[in-house]
């Protein structure tokens, strides 16, 4: 069976050859519904539409999924080639041993070497050692991809099934009770799907490194039970025609998964692990709900920072609601209640274009139906609906486009929104832009500047500045001003201040590195240089301007600033005013400056604010105030 195998492995790599080249992004939307003929192939040209009257399973998990995969296990009678990301579960590491042991199937298995957790690393190394211990063949997958992240396996070369979940407790539970992972799965019983599918596994075969090594000593996750109730009690077992597209990573799945979305024509439902704001897949979908197609998105609620791809969707009308209950691994796409997507692909570009996954599209309603129950079930019993994310279009109709309205903003998360506003004005053309706005729903004030060099060697090239922002969330700053007695700088539009993060201003860069450099600091950071500020050293202010106003002031020597004390002490040009600690604010300069030698790039920090100065946090008053701003720059516009 080895030579056997080599000499396919040898025919297939050749064959695939043109076909495993860098994937390119294919716009074509007919790419689904004629995959033969997508213009300029490169590595979509393998794919192809199996159709016909097809034995076929659609399965669940944690409902029936392991009763499903494990029979696949011991039915098979020849081969039984898996490629998965991670292999943990004990039971299936005794039936695939039992599979090679006792019923003599070849049974081969691909695993990924190197995880995203620790973890993993050390089941799935276990899981190395154990089958190659028990004579299975077992290989590391190649790292030409990111990740190898399939969850596909082949038997007899007559059975296919692609999976969500890995084959760990997590995704495959042996009690159907336990309340782990959402996941699907199909099978086709088809022995041309089952060549197609096996050549790619054979391709990654030949690309693998065959497993050695001693006993790691870890310890197997162990098998939980709970108290989920299946939604499918039963596998879906069918024959019945349907139309078959093997979807891989990086080869076809952009493509295939894009036109399939381009295709939709009255609803789309997708149940991901994730999305993000940067993938294509998202704004296809954007496209789609743009078009008037009713999108319905699941997903697990996401961490701060993801959150903005939630605000994106809801931004274009796409309805979301967070997970719960069931961990939400599934990877589902279902699309006019007819054709859906089963695959291991999260939606993000990693997943599209530099990992190997795998799964199916497959066009038909009973099979849509079975899995789409199982998506409404999770819809109405494992969901909530997001809380704290701008979801807000607003519309006006008046003939000189200026309305006001009032907006809570402590239900909404705080960080970066953006309002969109469509305008119908009586006269003119339609206007629609998209604003960015914060939202700070805090009793204390964290951008402050942090440091000012203002006595420089080289007067006035040599000065600098710091900000630093000590919230726990980005803060749209585009637009906003620093002045000194006599200038103003304006910082550049589009400027996202990244939570805890600092922001460096210099007057001359070459010269602040020469005098950082003759200091002692190599390497010295900066991040914006301006040319309109000229800092006393006897005296003046550094002002920072929101557009509602004063966010912080320093002031020294002879300056004077409303409301701010100034700082009186001395100082030369190997030194600077510094904040310490960088999230204190009293008003009072003497208090919450030092001297010492500059630092830039760095701010010392206490664990919990105080002292803050509320400043320019934005109430529902000033929310308001910054969509009427928009509005009303719509209208001086279109006068």
């Amino acid at each position: 069976m080895i030579n056997r195998r080599f000499l396919l492995v040898l025919t297939v790599s050749f064959l695939l050859l043109p076909l495993t080249t860098t994937w390119v992004k294919n716009d074509n939307a007919s790419a689904y519904e004629n995959p033969t003929d997508i213009a300029n192939y490169t590595t979509e040209a393998f794919t192809e539409k199996f159709t016909g009257t097809i034995p076929a399973k659609a399965f669940v998990g944690p409902d029936n999924a392991f009763a499903v995969v494990n029979a696949s296990i011991h039915a098979a009678t020849s081969t039984l080639f898996l490629e998965v990301y991670t292999l943990s579960s004990q039971n299936l590491i005794d039936s695939l041993i039992y599979a090679k042991v006792t019923n003599g199937v070849d049974v081969v298995v691909l695993l990924e070497f190197d995880h995203v957790s620790g973890y993993e690393d050390d089941y799935t190394e276990q899981a190395a050692y154990n089958l190659s211990n028990a004579g299975v063949e077992v290989l590391w997958t190649t790292p030409d991809y990111t990740f190898t992240h399939a969850k596909f396996w082949v038997i007899d070369g007559q059975f296919t099934y692609v999976y969500s979940g890995n084959w760990a407790p997590s995704s495959l539970p042996a009690d159907t009770d336990a309340r782990t992972n959402r996941e699907m799965g199909l099978m086709f019983d088809d022995s041309d799907i089952a060549f197609f599918y096996e050549s790619i596994f054979l391709e990654d075969y030949a690309k693998a490194t065959a497993y050695s090594g001693t006993d790691p000593g870890h310890t197997l996750p162990s098998e939980d039970s709970g108290t989920y109730v299946p939604v499918k009690v039963s596998p879906l077992t069918l024959t019945e025609y349907m139309e078959v597209i093997p979807v891989f990573s990086p080869n076809n799945s952009y493509a295939m998964l894009s036109s399939l979305i381009d295709n939709a024509t009255t609803t789309i439902d997708v149940q991901q692990q994730y999305l993000t704001h940067t993938c294509d897949l998202t704004y296809d979908l954007i496209d789609a709900a743009n078009s008037g197609v009713t999108v319905r998105v699941m997903y697990p609620e996401p961490t701060t920072a993801s959150k903005n791809v939630t605000e994106l969707l809801l931004q274009n009308g796409i309805e979301v609601r967070f997970s719960y209950s069931l961990y939400n691994h599934n990877k589902f796409l279902n699309v006019d209640g007819e054709t859906v997507s089963v695959s291991s692909i999260n939606w993000s570009n990693g997943s599209v274009v530099d990992n190997r996954e795998a799964g199916a599209i497959v066009k038909n309603t009973n099979i849509a139906t079975y899995l789409g129950d199982v998506f409404e079930w999770d819809w109405e019993n494992y969901t909530h609906i997001p809380s704290g994310f701008l979801s807000l279009v607003h519309t006006w109709t008046t003939p000189d486009g200026l309305e006001t309205f009032s907006l809570d903003t402590t239900t909404y998360t705080d960080g970066i929104h953006q309002i969109k506003v469509i305008g119908n004005p009586n006269v003119g053309d339609p206007i629609i832009d998209e604003y960015d706005f914060n939202i700070v729903n805090l009793d204390w004030w964290g951008i402050v500047i942090s440091e000012v060099r203002f006595d420089a060697v080289t007067e006035t090239s040599g000065e600098f500045f710091e900000l630093y922002n000590d919230f726990s969330f980005d803060v749209a700053i585009g637009g906003w001003t620093v002045s000194d007695n006599l200038y103003t700088y304006t910082i550049p539009a589009d400027t996202i201040f990244l939570a805890d993060d600092i922001l460096v201003f210099v007057r001359d860069s070459a010269v602040y590195t020469t005098e950082m450099n003759d200091l002692g600091i190599t390497s010295p950071v900066f991040d914006y240089v301006y040319d309109s500020l000229i800092l006393g050293n006897t005296g003046d202010i550094l002002v920072l301007d929101g557009p509602h106003g004063n966010v912080d002031a320093v002031v020294w020597g002879t300056g004077t600033y409303t409301g701010v004390t100034a700082w009186t002490g001395s100082i030369d040009d190997t030194e600077s005013l510094q904040r310490d600690p960088a999230n204190h604010d009293t008003d009072d300069c003497s208090v919450d400056f030092i001297v010492r030698v500059p630092n830039p790039g760095t701010v010392y920090v206490t664990e919990t604010p105080s002292g803050f100065i509320p400043g320019f946090i934005l109430s529902t008053t000033l929310s308001a105030i910054a969509v009427v701003t928009i509005v009303v720059i719509f209208r001086k516009r279109k006068k």
